[in-house]
């Protein structure tokens, strides 16, 4: 073969070789950016808060209508009033219980089921015929129970995403890239010295193989 032919093929063996130096080191980068690439995103919750509707004393909220007679106490000593009255206990549907005695003895007391309305805050009318009456204990009051209003279904609500720097890692070279320059170096180094002591071997074979001829 000649010698010019050595120096194609020498030459041929180098290009190759840096084109697969380059091939790999872009490939390794590539994918080593790709694995550092991501996306944060956040979201801020929306947490679930309970209403209950205020609920008014009862004390103040007392009823003036719907007071019925429900139970006859028959006469008995007042605190505070001289002598015996007749007494009652007034209901109320919501749960109310007052105990009263009446107040115009020249009148009859109201019946049993007779219902009556609240005149003042401790004054009960039944009617022109009957006696009115007088509060002098409270007994009951109705119980209460707040409501919830409804609560709104929790969303979450996407903020925009910021995008997150890849953490720079140090390698050969220096650089962040530094590494991949290093690799074309010593592969060009080593393939271009390959490359020289190929055709010093060939040369040196031939000229042997002429001085034997």
């Amino acid at each position: 073969m000649k010698r010019h032919t050595w120096i194609l093929i020498s030459l041929g063996v180098v290009v190759l070789g840096l084109a697969a130096v380059v091939i790999f080191a872009r490939y390794t980068l590539a994918s080593s950016a790709g694995k550092a690439e991501g996306v944060l995103s956040t979201f801020t919750p929306v947490f679930e808060h309970s209403a209950v509707e205020s609920v008014e004393d009862p004390s103040i909220a007392k009823p003036i209508d719907g007071w019925v007679v429900c139970q006859n106490l028959g006469n008995g000593p007042i605190p505070g009033i001289p002598g015996t009255r007749q007494r009652f206990i007034l209901c109320h549907p919501t749960g109310w219980q007052v105990r009263v005695y009446c107040l115009d003895t020249s009148k009859p007391p109201p019946p049993l089921g007779h219902s009556c309305r609240r005149v003042s805050s401790d004054t009960y009318w039944c009617g022109n015929v009957y006696q009115p009456l007088r509060e002098y204990q409270l007994l009951a009051t109705p119980t209460i129970v707040p409501t919830p209003t409804l609560t709104p279904t929790p969303t979450s609500t996407p903020t925009p995403t910021v995008p997150v720097k890849p953490t720079s890692r140090v390698r050969p070279g220096g650089g962040n890239d530094g590494w991949v320059v290093n690799w074309i170096v010593v592969g060009s180094v080593f393939l271009l010295s390959y490359a020289t002591l190929v055709f010093f071997t060939l040369a040196r074979l031939r000229k042997n193989h002429s001085t034997d001829k």
